[in-house]
């Protein structure tokens, strides 16, 4: 079993919302799999200011930890954790 991620495109609604995922995929050998998962769709904001639950217009300790829990669920990547992150400590 690999832990590699899987990087893909998705075409979702132009509306803001959570919206679950599914889907299959082929792997090296033309096996099928299942693809299910969850999301938060923001539209028109940059994932920074997604984050910014309170909206004073930075991001607060709370807001890097859900980041940071985010990104070890699988719903952000590395980089954008660290985006968020960096802004935390940028003030």
């Amino acid at each position: 079993m690999s832990s590699n991620p899987i990087i893909y495109t998705l075409i979702a609604p132009s509306t803001e919302g959570n919206y679950t995922i599914s889907g299959t995929f082929k792997d090296d050998l033309q096996n099928t799999g299942i693809v299910t998962g969850a999301t938060t769709i923001k539209v028109g904001a940059s994932l920074v200011s997604s984050y910014d639950v309170n909206g004073n217009g930075r991001i607060d300790k709370d807001e890097a930890i859900q980041a940071v829990m985010d990104y070890f669920r699988g719903g952000i990547t590395r980089q954008e954790a660290i985006e968020i992150v960096t802004a935390y400590f940028s003030g």
